[in-house]
């Protein structure tokens, strides 16, 4: 099982929870994790530098990556690459990165804090876990490594709403009846 996270070096990401919910695992031999997050700043760089010796120190840099600073343009191959996108944040308001994963097909892990995460609950794509104890978002890694077919299955769900209910075609549509409603006016495209 290949694990993405994706999210600036800051604390409310909460990176380090999802490590600690690694180092719980048994067996890790069945996973890799992937964190990808942006370095603009000294207080990111320090984020960086704090998060990636705490790996070090429990012995899971064969198990975590780091990466930083990744292109738009190598995004959709890392998409490609992983079977899984884990959202950790303390306290998110939307957590776009959702709807970027679902999109591309994967099994979103998200924690309750965020705000898109009803998306995954609402249209049975995903799977939410509460931030207090780091064994909630174990247990659902756990699940989706003993029960695989739910990696495409809610992977192949989420696509599927991501083009019914979240494409610019979708978006127009909203737009458009809002428009005619209030103003009598139409989008063309």
């Amino acid at each position: 099982i290949h694990i993405l996270d994706i999210g600036k070096y800051r604390e409310y990401k909460n990176h380090f929870f999802l490590v600690d919910a690694i180092k719980e695992m048994k067996d890790v031999s069945k996973i890799s994790v992937t964190i990808i997050g942006q370095l603009s700043n000294s207080a990111e760089r320090d984020y960086y530098n704090r998060l990636e010796n705490y790996i070090k120190a429990n012995d899971l840099d064969n198990v975590i990556k780091l990466y930083k600073d990744v292109s738009y343009h190598e995004m959709d191959m890392l998409y490609k690459s992983h079977d899984l996108l884990v959202l950790c944040s303390r306290n998110e308001t939307a957590g776009m990165v959702i709807l970027e994963a679902m999109a591309h097909g994967l099994l979103v892990l998200s924690s309750e804090n965020c705000g898109l995460a009803s998306y995954l609950d609402e249209y049975n794509c995903g799977l939410l876990f509460s931030t207090d104890k780091p064994s909630n978002l174990s247990s659902q890694i756990i699940y989706c490594i003993e029960n695989q077919c739910i990696i495409s299955k809610e992977g192949n769900m989420s696509q599927s709403v991501v083009a019914a209910k979240f494409s610019f075609n979708a978006y127009v549509h909203a737009i458009n009846k809002v428009t005619e409603t209030e103003y009598q006016y139409s989008i063309q495209i």
